[in-house]
C-alpha cells in the first residue's frame, strides 16, 4: 500500500470524489433561469423573430442565480439564492451541490460569471437593500473553492455580469441607475455609460462566439420581454425582437463554439443580376479542428460565378453537388474566417428565395454541424433571405405633397441597387425639400422599371390645430374657470377672417375674454352659453385664447367640452376642432365638477376596540368645518359616535353625518419568545378573545414550511434557525395580531471518545460518534499513523452506536496505538462540516 502524507488524507476526505458528469454541448446555446418555475430554459429566437423558451430540466430546490458556463468541463456554475451554496449543472440538468464554500451569509449573490480559463467564478454579492458590496472571485481549480472578496463601489444594484471572451473584463446592467458598467475583475475598478433607453430594462447579458454582447430583459415599460444587442464602446442599446413577458432570474451562454453566418448584398435586386455571399466563420474555443466542410445549397436559378476574397484555407468547388458551394478539408483554428463569393441570379420568378449554408463534420461535443445565421434578423440560425423584385409594369408614377419647410425622402431600394437620379444622385434615398419631378430608371438585361415621383410643395392642414385646456380641471358648483385654447400654425402663412366658436356646456355662462392676440369681434347678441369670436388673423406661430366661465348650479358630474374654428381654405380644410392633449386620441376636454348631490349626507361606519378608522371627505370638496372645528379634509375616530362635517365648496353648505358604532372585537395574547434546539419542535399556542362569531386564523411563515399549518390556533413550529413568526386573527368586523419569536440553539452538540479497547469485555469495545440530533455522515474514515485508510463508512445515518469501528482491518485486529480519524457530517440545516481528530486503541 502506498503511504499518503496525513494533510493530503484530510484533503481527500475534506473534498471527497466528485461524481463524474458529461457537460453541455458547444452549440451557441442561451440558457435562462424562469425564477417562477425554477427551471433551465433554452432561449432562441425562431424566424419568427419573436423569444421562445423551451425547458430543458427542472433545477434543484432553493433558486439560483449568478449562473456562468465553464469551458474547462463544459458545465454551468451558479449561487443558491436560499443558502449561498455553489452548484454545478451538467448535460440533462444533473445538479451537483459543491457546498457552503463560504459566501457571505448576509448578502445575496444575483449576477454572476465564469472567467474564459473557467478557473474563476465571479459573482457580485449585495445585501438586502440592493447595496453592492464586493466581488466574490471563487477559484475553481483549488480544492475548497478560496475565495478572493473584491470591493466595489459607485455601483448600484448589478441585475447580471458576463465576462468579455477576450478580455476577461466583465460587463455589467446597473439596474439602479438604469445603465452598463465595466468592470476589471483584478481590481474592481468600474466605469459607467450613460443611461439605456427609460422604457427598456435587462435582466440578463451574454457574448457569443463573435465577441457580440447582447441582453435580455424587457421594453415598453415591461408590458413585453425584449431581446437586446448592445454597444460595448457606448453601453446602447438596440432592440431585435419581442415576446410574451416571463419571469427570467438568469442567463447564460457559452460563446465557446463555432459558429456560421450568411450574409447577401443587395439583399433586394432584380433577376440577371449579381449578389455577393459572404459567409464568416468563427472557433471562440482553443481547439483547432481538422477536416472540416462547409456546403450551401443556392436556391433555384442562382449560378455560382467567382471568389471575391478566401481565408478559409480550402478552394470551393460546385461539381461535387450541382446547385451548391462545396469547401472540403477545412482547417480552422481559434478565430474568424472570411470567405465571399459572386453569384448570378438569372431569369427567375420574383419573390423570397431562402437558403442556408451549414458546417459539417465538427466534432460531437460542438453538435456535429453548425447552420448559418442571417445577421440582418434577430432569429438564432435564420436563412438568409434574398428578395427578388419584378415589376408588373414599365413605369411607374407616384404623387406625393411635401410640407412647406419640411424634408421629403424618396426611397428606391425595392427597384435594385442600379439607381441614378435625374438629379445626378447614385444614391438609394434622395432627399427633397423642393416640389418638382424625380425619377429614376433602373433595370437589367431581363427586368427594367421608370419610377417617376411628382412632388407638389403645399401647406400641409395637419399644421395648424388647436388644443384646448380647462384651468382647473376639477371644480364646484357656482365657480368660475378658466377656458385656454392654444392655438398652434405652423403652415408657414396667415390666415385670415377665421371664426372661433364654442358652445358651453348647460349651465355654464360666458363671463369675459381675458387674452385674445388674433383681434376679431366677440359676437355680443349670442346667449351667454355660446362663444364666438368673428374676423380673426391666426398669423403664424404659436398662441393663445383664454376666456372666463362660470359654473351655475349645477349637478356634480364630469362635463365635456369641444370647440371650433373655421374658415380656413378648402384645400387645407375648412376647420379644426379642439383637441384634449392630456388623452392620446383627439377628443373633448374634460371638466369634473365635485359636490354633494343632497342638502345632506348620512354614512354608517363601524370602529374596532383598540382601534381607529379614518372620516375621509377629501372627495366631497375642498373647505371643510367639523363639529369640533377642525378644518382638515379628513378625522381619525378611536370611540362611536355622530360625527358632524360641514362642506363649504360649492353654491351653498351641505351636511355630512357618520354614524360610527363599535364593532365585534377580537383580541390575540402575546406570546412570549421560545427557546428551541435545532431540530426540535414546539407548540405555538394562541389565547384569543373573540366577541364575533366567525373566527379566521392566518400565520406567516417567513422561512416558509416550518409550521404544521397555517390556519390552526395552534401549529406545532420546527425552524432550523431563529425565526419571527406572524399571526392574524379576524371575525366578521375586527382583526389583532401578534408575533412569536423562536431562537433556535445550532450548536452541533456531537461526542466523540478518544480512546476505545476493543477486547470483547462490553465495555468501550467499538469507536463511535454519538449526538441528541439529527445527521448524516457522509463519510468517516480512519488512517494508520503512517496514513493509510483502514476504516471507511459512507451515508450512514447517526444513530447511537452506529456507525462503529471494532480496531480490524480486513478482519484482522490492528495493533495499539492512535490513529487518525476524519468524518464529513451532513446537518439537518443542510450545512455540512468537517471534523478530525484521533483516537487510542487499547488492548
Amino acid at each position: 500500500m502506498s503511504k499518503k502524507t496525513i494533510s493530503q488524507l484530510l484533503i481527500f476526505c475534506i473534498l471527497g470524489t466528485l461524481s463524474a458528469q458529461t457537460g453541455f454541448r458547444r452549440t451557441g446555446q442561451v440558457y435562462v433561469i424562469d425564477k417562477d418555475e425554477n427551471e433551465l430554459l433554452d432561449y432562441t429566437i425562431p424566424s419568427s423573430n419573436s423569444i421562445k423558451v423551451s425547458p430543458l430540466g427542472s433545477l434543484s430546490t432553493g433558486g439560483f442565480d449568478a449562473m456562468g458556463f465553464r469551458t474547462t468541463d463544459n458545465c454551468l456554475y451558479a449561487i443558491c439564492v436560499a443558502n449561498n451554496h455553489l452548484f454545478r449543472f451538467s448535460a440533462g440538468v444533473v445538479s451537483e451541490d459543491l457546498g457552503n464554500i463560504g459566501l457571505t451569509p448576509n448578502l445575496y449573490y444575483l449576477a454572476g460569471d465564469v472567467s474564459p480559463d473557467g478557473r474563476f467564478h465571479y459573482s457580485v454579492g449585495a445585501d438586502a437593500g440592493g447595496h453592492v458590496v464586493h466581488l466574490a472571485k471563487i477559484d475553481l481549480t483549488s480544492s475548497g473553492f478560496p475565495i478572493q472578496f473584491i470591493n466595489l463601489s459607485g455601483l448600484g444594484l448589478l441585475s447580471d455580469i458576463t465576462c468579455d471572451p477576450q478580455t476577461g473584463k466583465l460587463y455589467g446592467f446597473d439596474h439602479d441607475n438604469h445603465r452598463m458598467v465595466l468592470i476589471d475583475p483584478v481590481t474592481g475598478v468600474n466605469q459607467s455609460f450613460p443611461p439605456i433607453g427609460f422604457e427598456n430594462d435587462i435582466y440578463g447579458l451574454y457574448f457569443d462566439a463573435f465577441n457580440d454582447l447582447y441582453a435580455v430583459g424587457n421594453t415598453l415599460g415591461g408590458i413585453v420581454d425584449a431581446y437586446f444587442m448592445m454597444d460595448k464602446n457606448t453601453g446602447k442599446e438596440t432592440r431585435l425582437a419581442t415576446g410574451a413577458l416571463s419571469r427570467i432570474a438568469d442567463v447564460a451562454s457559452c460563446p465557446y463554439s463555432v459558429e456560421l453566418t450568411c450574409d447577401v448584398s443587395p439583399g433586394n435586386n432584380l433577376p440577371c443580376t449579381d449578389a455577393v455571399f459572404t459567409y464568416n466563420l468563427v472557433n471562440g474555443s482553443n481547439a483547432t479542428f481538422e477536416g472540416l466542410e462547409l456546403v450551401h445549397k443556392l436556391p433555384n436559378g442562382f449560378t455560382f460565378e467567382s471568389v471575391l476574397s478566401n481565408s478559409f484555407g480550402a478552394i470551393p468547388d460546385t461539381s461535387a453537388n450541382p446547385g451548391a458551394i462545396t469547401l472540403s478539408n477545412i482547417k480552422l483554428s481559434p478565430g474568424s474566417r472570411q470567405l465571399s463569393i459572386k453569384v448570378y441570379v438569372g431569369d427567375i420568378p420574383k419573390g423570397k428565395y431562402n437558403s442556408q449554408a451549414v458546417i459539417n463534420k465538427l466534432p460531437d461535443g460542438y453538435g456535429s454541424c453548425c447552420l448559418s445565421n442571417y445577421p440582418k434578423l434577430a432569429g438564432f440560425e435564420d436563412s438568409t433571405v434574398f428578395n427578388l423584385k419584378r415589376f408588373d409594369q414599365d413605369s411607374l408614377h407616384f404623387n406625393l405633397l411635401l410640407c412647406h419647410g419640411e424634408t421629403l425622402e424618396l426611397e428606391s431600394g425595392d427597384y435594385g441597387d442600379n439607381i441614378v437620379w435625374n438629379t445626378g444622385s447614385d444614391k438609394p434615398n434622395l432627399l427633397v425639400q423642393t416640389g418638382g419631378l424625380y425619377s429614376f430608371t433602373s433595370g437589367s438585361t431581363c427586368e427594367q422599371v421608370y419610377v417617376e415621383h411628382e412632388v407638389t410643395s403645399v401647406s400641409c392642414p395637419y399644421t395648424i390645430e388647436m388644443k384646448h385646456i380647462i384651468e382647473p380641471d376639477s371644480t364646484f358648483a357656482c365657480s368660475e374657470v378658466i377656458f385656454n385654447f392654444y392655438v398652434n400654425n405652423d403652415s408657414g402663412e396667415p390666415r385670415y377672417d377665421i371664426t372661433f366658436y364654442d358652445e358651453l356646456p348647460a349651465g355654464f355662462s360666458f363671463l369675459s375674454v381675458l387674452k385674445n392676440p388674433y383681434g376679431g369681434t366677440v359676437d355680443a347678441a349670442n346667449s351667454d352659453s355660446i362663444i364666438r369670436v368673428q374676423h380673426m388673423t391666426i398669423h403664424p406661430g404659436r398662441d393663445t385664447l383664454r376666456f372666463l366661465v362660470r359654473l351655475n348650479q349645477i349637478p356634480p358630474g364630469t362635463y365635456k367640452n369641444r370647440a371650433r374654428i373655421t374658415g380656413f381654405p378648402q384645400i387645407i380644410g375648412p376647420l379644426r376642432l379642439s383637441d384634449d392633449p392630456k388623452t392620446v386620441q383627439p377628443d373633448s376636454s374634460r371638466l369634473i365638477v365635485k359636490g354633494i348631490i343632497q342638502d345632506s349626507m348620512l354614512f354608517h361606519e363601524k370602529v374596532c376596540p383598540n382601534a381607529s378608522i379614518v372620516l375621509d371627505a377629501s372627495y366631497l370638496g375642498q373647505s371643510f368645518l367639523w363639529e369640533n372645528g377642525s378644518t382638515s379634509s379628513s378625522r381619525e375616530v378611536i370611540s362611536p359616535g355622530i360625527y358632524f362635517l360641514s362642506v363649504l365648496d360649492g353654491c351653498e353648505p351641505r351636511t355630512v353625518m357618520w354614524d360610527v358604532a363599535g364593532a365585534m372585537g377580537i383580541e390575540v395574547e402575546p406570546i412570549l419568545p421560545i427557546m428551541l434546539h435545532q431540530g426540535d419542535s414546539t407548540v405555538l399556542h394562541t389565547v384569543i378573545h373573540n366577541e364575533g362569531q366567525d373566527l379566521d386564523i392566518q400565520w406567516h411563515d417567513p422561512a416558509m414550511n416550518t409550521l404544521s399549518c397555517l390556519q390552526c390556533p395552534d401549529p406545532v413550529a420546527k425552524p432550523l434557525h431563529n425565526n419571527v413568526y406572524s399571526v392574524i386573527v379576524s371575525n366578521e368586523e375586527c382583526s389583532d395580531t401578534t408575533i412569536a419569536e423562536l431562537l433556535v440553539d445550532d450548536s452541533r452538540r456531537l461526542y466523540f471518545p478518544n480512546a476505545f479497547s476493543p477486547n470483547d469485555d462490553g465495555v468501550n469495545d467499538r469507536f463511535y460518534f454519538s449526538s441528541p440530533d439529527y445527521a448524516m455522515i457522509l463519510s468517516l474514515s480512519v488512517f494508520d499513523r503512517w496514513g493509510n485508510l483502514v476504516f471507511l463508512r459512507e451515508k450512514i445515518e447517526l444513530q447511537p452506536g452506529h456507525p462503529f469501528w471494532d480496531g480490524t482491518f480486513e478482519g484482522k485486529l490492528l495493533s495499539p496505538g492512535v490513529y487518525f480519524w476524519c468524518a464529513k457530517i451532513k446537518f439537518i440545516d443542510d450545512d455540512v462540516q468537517v471534523f478530525t481528530g484521533d483516537i487510542t486503541l487499547l488492548r
